[in-house]
């Protein structure tokens, strides 16, 4: 059902957009005329004595499960193709940001302007402060792994996760790959066509096998080509471009603090500049295969989830394994709430439950296949939460699981409480 779900939402943000109904859209710099899947908002950025508008969504569930997840996209997308994370996150309770980042999607494509990632970094955390958003998990895929990874190092106590999909830099290419200037990279953007934008993701993303549902992934960069301010984008790709090959994060992974997740499509051969390296070289690079596991040994607390057989985009090619892998990261540091419903399985005595209930302010539903429910009632009594513990005496095999009514469901042991927050598995506490 996933699937069908999934794609579905592909369809609908491609031909559902009536600027993309056209055979050939061509965009502007600001995309004036391509509809993202929810409302966009600017915020006004006074950046390097000029003011800017960073474009952003932010996508709140209808029941707020008190976390947040950042959402960075990579160099050759923009926001509005995360879309089915969204959708998916938002239903579990996350409230959802999304920023094109400056000079990306939506945002300002300025004439002039020092990028690092420092400086985006920034600008998202300046996003952050705006939406009076404390703390997040920051999932970066591509470029935004980079991103993703230097907004962690600088602002690691707003933090609460890093989840790396198919980043790029995982290895330093300018040991392999020769310098170029600013220059050469405008004047390599400025020779392409629209049909070269779809031979490099068919070749560089999904190993020459193209469908139909990848097709959104064009739109934009086609759009653009075709558009009247494609020399303002040109120049700023290049600017890109010259911040991600000269601005590595690889050598700092040892010092991110969070707690990471690597989602790895270990098909993927991205390296950027791999047509400049020598020829005995170009091979070795990009070999996702091994620095998938590179990168797991260099990060501290991180943990690698490698997708067989898939390239640069899990979130479009094996999406399934790819929400599932996210989700589970995330429900591992899931935040319980006051008023969320917990069914707390195998809790013994009910100490389990008392402790859900005085510590996160949750209404527990105590089950023990062993112990009465007459005797945990009592305990819950006793212990003044008689209309906050409820006591419950069934096999666990037996009993509905219905998402709608529950937020999570734990699994104690005597010193763990398992969380599985709408079918999903995270430590939550410890009792």
């Amino acid at each position: 059902m996933r699937v069908v779900t999934s794609l579905l939402a592909l369809c609908a943000l491609a031909f559902g957009n009536p600027a993309m109904a056209a055979e050939k859209p061509a965009f502007d710099a600001r995309l004036s005329g391509y509809d993202y899947p929810h409302p966009v908002h600017t915020l006004k950025l006074d950046s390097q004595r000029q003011t800017l508008e960073m474009a952003y969504m932010d996508v709140r569930p209808e029941q707020p499960n008190g976390d947040t997840v950042l959402l960075l996209h990579g160099k050759n997308f923009s926001g509005a193709y995360w879309q089915t994370t969204i959708e998916r996150l938002t239903e579990e309770g996350y409230r959802v940001v999304v920023p094109d980042q400056i000079g990306f999607g939506k945002s300002s494509k300025p004439e002039h302007f020092q990028y690092s990632f420092q400086t985006l970094a920034d600008h998202t955390c300046t996003l952050l402060d705006t939406l009076k958003v404390d703390s997040a998990t920051v999932v970066g895929h591509s470029m935004g792994g980079m991103l993703a990874t230097r907004f962690t190092l600088m602002f690691p106590e707003r933090s609460d996760g890093l989840v790396l999909v198919n980043p790029i830099g995982l290895e330093d290419w300018r040991q392999d790959v020769p310098w170029q200037s600013v220059d050469a990279w405008y004047q390599g953007e400025l020779k392409k066509k629209p049909e070269d934008i779809k031979a490099y993701m068919t070749k560089a993303y999904f190993d020459g096998q193209w469908k139909e549902e990848y097709a959104p992934l064009l739109t934009i960069q086609q759009g653009w080509l075709r558009g009247p301010d494609y020399p303002r984008i040109a120049w700023n790709s290049a600017l890109h471009y010259d911040m991600i090959f000269n601005q590595p994060v690889v050598y700092e992974f040892p010092d991110v603090k969070a707690p990471t997740l690597l989602i790895i499509g270990n098909r993927d051969r991205t390296a950027l500049g791999r047509n400049r390296a020598p020829e005995e070289k170009q091979k070795e690079l990009g070999r996702y295969d091994r620095l998938g596991d590179k990168a797991a040994e260099a990060i501290p607390d991180a943990k690698l989830v490698e997708l067989e057989g898939i390239g640069h985009v899990p979130q479009y090619e094996a999406y399934d394994d790819y929400i599932e892998a996210l989700t589970e990261f995330l429900a591992a540091s899931l935040t319980l709430q006051p008023g969320m419903r917990v069914l707390d399985h195998g809790c013994g005595m009910g100490m389990s439950s008392v402790f859900l209930a005085r510590e996160f302010g949750v209404e527990a539903w105590a089950n023990d296949l062993w112990i009465p429910a007459e005797d945990n009632a009592w305990r819950f009594k006793e212990a003044g939460l008689g209309e906050q513990s409820h006591a419950v005496n069934a096999d666990a095999r037996a009993l509905p699981y219905d998402p709608d009514f529950l937020t999570s469901l734990s699994v104690s042991t005597p010193t763990t409480t398992l969380v599985w927050t709408t079918f999903t598995w995270a430590t939550s506490a410890s009792c």
